[in-house]
């Protein structure tokens, strides 16, 4: 398709790092990652900490900026990588190819999240620290940056004001950025990806035909009706989505292994919401896109207590109708399973996902 670059984000190690290797290695893009250490891996000589494209009489230095794997990537799939602090990578390796000579500008490819006020790893972050990287194109929490808001320029270490761009999810938008290679100046703007593009798109019949396969089966499954939902049901915070896919869970399980006492997951994991109406099995697909597996397990109330409080602070989580919890300011006033209070010395069943 044309890329020049490429970076990894966590989800892609979903099927373990060998997988990355399987795909990666076959990619024409060159590939960049800058603080992950691969060695011994097999991902191993496949990835480079960064890479220099030649643009008339400019050298411009694309690196590669990943996410801390802790709570995002399961220890199995990682292999042997090891994870290097990105605010100190991207900082490190942007000096060295600007005072070295090597680049004359520093694009940071990441996928590490525009802004988080929990942890110094975020595309912001790096930038007000910054004084050698010129854009940033990021990835991971979806943003959607326009040119005219307040996100898209960040004053740097220097006060100089550093662009971020970022495309939102869904594949809705793309970004499309110009940069002056002798002054550093941006222009920045939004592309729609919608049907207005479909007259375009029509005029390669070769590329329709070798898609073909590909789209009648999208179409089957996007239209082979399943069930029907009484509701809409939204995917976001606090909604019943997430708590219906563990009502759900819990039903499952009951039927193929034994009763469990209630069921936890992830909000993240359920990524599209349920329209009102006929629902379909690519429906079902589209919101539960991961290959997670099912995991039953035992966790002392103490532990619980613990981990729902996590769950508040994060705005909920999605839980079976066993639990019952209250909270206020993001903080629980009260738990309950079954209807009794959580028992912090006692031992419950509970499902949850590897993940």
């Amino acid at each position: 398709m044309g890329y020049d670059a490429a970076t990894i984000g966590n989800h892609e190690f979903d099927n373990g790092i060998g997988d990355i290797a399987k795909y990666y290695g076959n990619m024409r893009a060159n590939k960049i990652c800058s603080n992950y250490d691969l060695t011994g891996t097999p991902c191993e000589g496949i990835f480079q900490p960064y890479v220099i494209k030649h643009v008339g009489d400019k050298r411009v230095a694309f690196i590669g900026i990943n996410i801390s794997p802790k709570g995002l990537i399961a220890d199995k799939c990682l292999g042997s990588l090891q994870y290097h602090d990105a605010t100190t990578v991207a900082l490190k390796l942007s000096e060295y190819l600007k005072t070295s000579g090597l680049a004359d500008r520093v694009v940071m490819v990441s996928h590490i999240g525009y802004n988080y006020t929990d942890t110094s790893e975020s595309d912001v972050a790096i930038a007000r620290k910054s004084r050698y990287i010129d854009l940033i194109i990021g990835g991971h929490s979806h943003t959607l940056i326009d040119s005219n808001g307040d996100k898209h320029l960040v004053a740097n270490a220097d006060g100089r004001m550093i662009p971020i761009v970022q495309a939102g999810k869904y594949g809705k938008n793309m970004c499309q950025i110009d940069i002056d290679l002798a002054t550093g100046n941006t222009d920045y703007r939004l592309i729609s990806v919608d049907a207005t593009r479909d007259a375009w798109a029509n005029r390669f019949t070769a590329l329709k035909q070798w898609l073909k396969p590909f789209d009648d089966e999208v179409h089957r499954v996007m239209t082979l009706r399943i069930a029907t939902s009484a509701r809409a049901m939204s995917n976001s915070e606090l909604t019943y989505l997430p708590n219906f896919v563990c009502d759900a869970v819990t039903e499952i399980i009951a039927e193929r292994w034994g009763k469990v006492d209630f069921a936890i997951m992830n909000r993240g994991g359920i990524r599209q919401p349920l329209p009102k109406g006929d629902i379909a099995e690519g429906m079902i697909t589209s919101m539960l896109p991961f290959d997670n597996k099912l995991v039953v397990l035992r966790i002392k109330g103490s532990d619980l207590i613990n981990a729902l409080e996590v769950m508040t602070r994060r705005r909920g989580d999605a839980v079976s109708r066993q639990l019952d919890i209250k909270f206020r300011d993001h903080s629980i006033v009260w738990a309950k399973l079954n209807g009794k209070p959580i028992d912090a010395d006692k031992y419950y069943t509970m499902v949850t996902v590897d993940y």
